[in-house]
């Protein structure tokens, strides 16, 4: 009489002198389920199936770790294989040998990290931000085959992410679309369940772009404390003074190099910006005083801004510093102002030159070395346009020298008076 319940299940022992029995085990899908059981205990779940007139068996699983329920659904499984034309044993050995072939979504990561190296070559910086958010926010992901990585995981995962951190959730989103988009490609699976969930499923939007950007009061009180401050590295100071007066990115002036300098013009290398082409800056007079400064300064390395701890080592300062120098500027002498970045200054040229010398858009976009959508307009722009972006950068480095270096008035002890009026 075949077995019903787990209960029964759980009490099966084989007969006295018997290494192993096999016991009928009714399923609503039909007949040909069993369990063997063996004389040390151990329970292994069958179905047993004729293909061609000839006996065969399948290993469904192993009890107590398969219930009878899932054990049923197993069964049932099979059995529409059989009647669909297949044998169930064969089918599932080559589903096995599949998932012992497919690639771990830790594999596909770095076979995308090979492919866009080739075919979509980045900067090592850039390679090595994708690196740090893979093992951040989806290593827990790393060991689970590709074709066996569902949106549930995936937006699980991606919930944890967004309690630390929204900014990695999203760039976490990104890498598991793209690394998985090669997937797809290669034929390892057919849809991309990362493609379904959106930054605003996970609660992960984008936050509006800033606006922050430094008045001229804000700027003569940032610039003076930079100086006054015995706290602060002159290093640091400088590298902060010449953002404000370049527009240059946090990472531009720390990358920076005194071969770069060539006489008042900055020539920023392909490899330290963004759009990966080179820039050329115009350096106003308070730029280049600011530059001989810190020649004073350097230890004689390569770098500009040398590290302040490993001074003669040839490494450059450390940018997480800055932001350590603004807050401490910030809450000490700028109690009233709100919260700004080192990216912050680089916004305050650009919309200083906006407000103040009323400077054409795109000749501030060429100043901050934006790339423009239309390539044919952006070339004959950049040639039309390279003496007006120099004047630019020379205008901007008067305005804010007049700024935070007023001519005094001449002191006099002679007093106009007009006779003529009465008062």
């Amino acid at each position: 009489m075949a077995l019903k319940t787990d209960r029964e299940i759980a009490a099966l022992k084989v007969g006295e002198g018997k290494a192993r029995e096999v016991f009928a085990v009714a399923s609503p899908a039909g007949g040909g389920l069993c369990v063997e059981v063996r004389a040390n205990g151990g329970k292994t779940w069958l179905y047993r199936y004729r293909v061609n007139g000839k006996a065969r068996k399948q290993t469904l699983g192993a009890y107590p770790a398969m219930k009878l329920a899932r054990a049923r659904t197993e069964h049932a499984n099979a059995l529409a294989l059989l009647q669909a034309g297949s044998d169930p044993a064969l089918a599932a050995k080559a589903e096995k040998m599949k998932r012992q072939t497919m690639l771990t979504f830790g594999e596909l990561f770095e076979e995308w990290m090979e492919w866009k190296a080739k075919a979509k070559p980045a900067r090592d910086s850039t390679m090595s931000a994708y690196r740090f958010t893979f093992r951040s926010y989806l290593n827990a992901l790393s060991s689970i085959p590709v074709n066996a990585l569902t949106r549930a995981a995936i937006f699980t995962q991606l919930s944890k992410v967004r309690v630390k951190s929204i900014q990695g959730a999203r760039k976490a989103l990104t890498i598991c679309a793209q690394s998985l988009d090669l997937a797809v490609n290669a034929g390892l699976i057919e849809l991309n369940p990362a493609r379904t969930i959106t930054p605003s499923t996970i609660g992960a939007e984008a936050t509006p772009p800033r606006q922050r950007w430094l008045s001229r009061e804000e700027l003569v009180v940032f610039w003076h404390a930079l100086g006054n401050d015995t706290r602060i590295h002159p290093t640091h100071a400088n590298i902060l003074r010449l953002i404000v007066l370049t527009g240059a990115r946090r990472g531009e002036a720390m990358k920076a190099k005194w071969s770069d300098i060539m006489g008042d013009k900055w020539v920023i290398p392909a490899d330290n910006t963004k759009n990966g082409r080179s820039h050329t800056v115009t350096l106003c007079p308070l730029a280049l005083e600011i530059l001989d400064k810190q020649r004073l300064i350097s230890g004689g390395t390569d770098w500009i801004f040398e590290g302040i701890r490993n001074r003669g080592s040839q490494q450059m300062a450390d940018g997480n510093a800055l932001r350590l120098v603004i807050e401490r500027v910030r809450t000490i002498h700028m109690e009233q102002s709100d919260p700004f970045t080192p990216h912050d200054l680089r916004r305050t040229f650009a919309t200083g030159c906006a407000e103040y010398l009323d400077a054409n858009e795109r000749t501030i976009e060429l100043a901050l070395n934006h790339k423009s959508r239309n390539a044919l307009v952006e070339t004959y722009q950049a040639g039309r346009r390279a003496e007006q972006v120099a004047a630019l950068f020379q205008r901007w480095g008067e305005f804010v020298r007049v700024l935070v270096q007023p001519v005094e008035q001449a002191v006099s002890n002679v007093i106009a008076v007009n006779f003529g009026v009465r008062m």
